[in-house]
């Protein structure tokens, strides 16, 4: 991560989701100072455990926050965000907490965004239990799914198409 190397001892780093801690633990290991907000309070607690077992503990901090709703006082020199973090938040709230970020980040500071998980890490659902059809010029290649007419309820086996 070439960000890590703009920053020096002292400088703060802004890490939003949990799932982003091993970028954290390694920004804090750079001597900078991490704080790392996520909305889940266990992801939160067991972030902090691990900094400790890190002993990095001392250069961590991680909050639990609502997001659109408040943010702490910061000015950080880099930012790491995880997508996924903000899944959960309606689209105004991370309209809110994104340019909040921009406000805050020093000048000539880096904002970075994680990517979504790769294909291999996501659970799909047996080929079994989906039809896909293609529709004629559609070419982003996004799915949509519907469910089919006449398929069980959705606790039972569903069957749904791509359109």
């Amino acid at each position: 991560m070439s960000a890590v190397r703009r920053l020096e001892p002292g400088d703060l780093a802004v890490v939003v989701g949990a799932a982003a801690l091993p970028a954290a633990l390694f920004i804090a290991a750079y001597d900078a100072e991490v704080f790392l907000v996520d909305h889940d309070l266990g992801a939160v607690e067991g972030a902090e455990s691990r900094a400790v077992t890190e002993q990095l503990a001392g250069r961590f901090q991680a909050l639990v926050v609502t997001f659109g709703s408040w943010f702490p006082d910061v000015a950080p020199s880099l930012v790491i965000i995880d997508p996924a973090a903000l899944a959960a938040a309606r689209a105004r709230d991370r309209h809110a907490l994104l340019a909040e970020l921009q406000l805050r980040t020093r000048p000539g500071g880096v904002h970075v965004i994680l990517p979504s998980p790769a294909p291999s890490e996501v659970i799909r659902s047996p080929p079994r239990r989906c039809r896909v059809s293609t529709a004629a010029g559609r070419s982003s290649g996004a799915a949509v799914l519907r469910r089919v007419p006449g398929s069980r309820p959705p606790n039972r086996s569903v069957r749904w198409t791509r359109r």
